[in-house]
């Protein structure tokens, strides 16, 4: 887990630090092997610590998959830059979101994009915007991503709230893309990366609810995952 701390330096000036450890008391220790005196030290909230407390909570089952999900994530994040939805868009002002399980999608929701995108990246983008979903991508792809960038995606009054969700969801992962793309990384290596992602987040999702756990373990557990 990780802890930032506060200090004072020998001329008094207040720093701030962070260190990774198991423990509060743990991250003490370590500070102090710095040769420093923290005068606060607060676990940093977020997602991998929330599933790690999450970790003593639950049983061993539960406990294996999250953390098969956690190893996964690292090996494939890591290269790929900041996560979806962080940060304010500039499409039509609309504010990105983080990649989400939608409620109420239809069943035509791959025909159904073709009203609310202009370009095939988009679209391409759109079918891969829902954690562990697999929706077929035949006929859409990221060939025309550079000029998707500059497209805007405005929501409509008699948009449902599904769709609002998804188009939230395209413009996070839209400047995800362009931060990939400015980082070297080729249209082709982002399709084949976000084909993989959607494999292994929809194997994940298929373990949990094939498994033997009560029903509202399984979900409590897809939440943790973010399925």
């Amino acid at each position: 887990m990780k802890y930032t701390y506060l200090y004072k330096t020998a001329d008094n000036v207040q720093q701030r630090g962070y260190v990774r450890a198991s423990s509060r008391d743990r991250a003490f220790d370590k500070v102090a092997a710095l040769g420093r005196r923290p005068f606060k030290l607060e676990l940093v909230p977020g997602v991998s610590n929330s599933i790690l407390l999450h970790l003593t909570r639950w049983g061993a089952l539960e406990s294996a998959i999250i953390a098969s999900v956690v190893l996964a994530a690292v090996l494939l994040s890591p290269a790929w830059g900041p996560q979806p939805g962080r940060g304010r868009g500039d499409q039509g002002g609309i504010e990105p979101a983080p990649r989400a399980q939608v409620a109420d999608v239809p069943a035509d929701f791959a025909e159904r994009l073709r009203k609310m995108f202009p370009t095939s990246a988009e679209r391409f983008l759109a079918l891969h915007a829902r954690p562990g979903v697999m929706c077929s991508s035949s006929g859409e792809s990221l060939a025309d991503l550079a000029a998707a960038l500059g497209q805007d995606a405005p929501i409509e009054p008699s948009d449902p709230e599904w769709a609002v969700a998804i188009k939230r969801i395209v413009v996070g992962m839209k400047e995800e893309a362009g931060t990939l793309l400015r980082s070297g990384k080729s249209v082709a290596e982002i399709a084949l990366w976000l084909d993989e992602r959607q494999k292994m987040e929809a194997a994940y999702r298929q373990q949990v609810l094939d498994s033997e756990m009560p029903e509202g373990r399984k979900q409590a557990t897809l939440r943790a995952m973010g399925l």
